[in-house]
């Protein structure tokens, strides 16, 4: 049962957001298209490994948390791709996307990939990550008084990627060897919870998620503000309820909509009339406070000092 759905990382929707605001010719563009692109080509990744696990029916009493996310008692945050609970094992799996060949050393701590053209390339160890995610939910389970043995694991999900030399400390394979790990797991844990102990771990765990918030991590770069057309890449100027592009007179009733999603991720959750008027263009603030309150965001503070909270789901209020 999936109790926690996958979702689309903040990251790359506010990559998304950058890109299209940023000059197609800056000499930053192409770093931040390819960090766009390495971020969807690992969320593609994790959407496979999420087929993988539809595709085997498991008939044993289980939950699956996608996308989890907390943060301990002394503020050090987690995000781990996949947490798979049931009454033998937890097992905590580390996805990633990454062709070529890859290498993992327990003593350097490396992990490297040689493309074809025999580049060789270092990143990030997931076996450091996974053992870090390993020893926090095995912290989680002794406050709770229960005892499983927590697994991890790092799953590659691109089917022509060849494993080289493996880790000792965790295991690494492909994502079609998930079913087989998955039985041997059975095998070997045969000692289990109830099922009442293992409800009280899913409770205790989705009281453990906590959203995290975005990484606006990106370098300080020119973005065009407010509604942007699609057709032209230039901003967009308010005409009678809906914003139209002054270079080719294309209209977007979403516009207000889309401008306000991107400024979430690209800059703040909440905003001001104020702030608002600069960012969307707009020059009276009568004007900006009809539109602000066409949309019906959440709000605090009185007339003078109001700000306006902006929803993760702000673009299903114009349909």
């Amino acid at each position: 049962m999936i109790v926690l759905e996958r979702r689309i990382p903040d990251q790359l929707l506010m990559y998304e957001a950058l890109l299209k605001r940023m000059d197609v010719e800056s000499a930053k563009y192409r770093d931040m298209l390819l960090k766009y692109q390495n971020l969807k080509k690992g969320y593609y990744g994790e959407l496979r490994a999420d087929r993988e696990w539809q595709d085997m029916h498991i008939q044993r009493e289980h939950y699956l948390l996608y996308s989890f996310e907390a943060k301990n008692q002394f503020g050090h945050t987690f995000q781990m791709d996949t947490l798979f609970m049931c009454r033998h094992f937890i097992l905590v799996m580390e996805s990633k996307d990454i062709g070529g060949r890859l290498d993992f050393d327990d003593t350097t701590r490396q992990f490297t990939q040689t493309r074809a053209n025999g580049e060789v390339l270092s990143f990030s160890n997931p076996i450091d990550q996974v053992l870090r995610h390993q020893a926090f939910v095995q912290e989680e389970l002794m406050k709770i008084g229960v005892s499983l043995p927590v697994i991890p694991v790092v799953v590659i999900t691109d089917p022509s990627t060849i494993i080289g030399s493996k880790s000792k400390e965790v295991s690494v394979f492909n994502i079609t060897g998930l079913r087989s790990k998955l039985e041997k797991l059975f095998e070997h844990y045969s000692q289990v919870v109830s099922d009442e102990q293992l409800d009280y771990v899913k409770d205790h765990f989705i009281t453990c998620y906590t959203r995290l918030p975005i990484k606006r991590n990106y370098p300080q770069v020119l973005l065009l503000p407010g509604a942007i057309c699609t057709t032209c890449r230039k901003q967009m100027v308010h005409v009678r309820r809906c914003f139209q592009c002054v270079a080719c007179g294309g209209k977007n009733s979403r516009g207000m909509y889309e401008a306000m999603h991107d400024y979430r991720l690209l800059y703040k959750e909440w905003i001001t009339n104020s702030e608002f008027r600069e960012y969307m263009g707009i020059s009276t603030v009568y004007t900006a406070s009809k539109m602000l309150k066409r949309m019906n965001l959440p709000h605090t503070g009185g007339n003078k000092n109001r700000r306006y909270f902006i929803p993760e789901d702000i673009l299903e209020k114009c349909k």
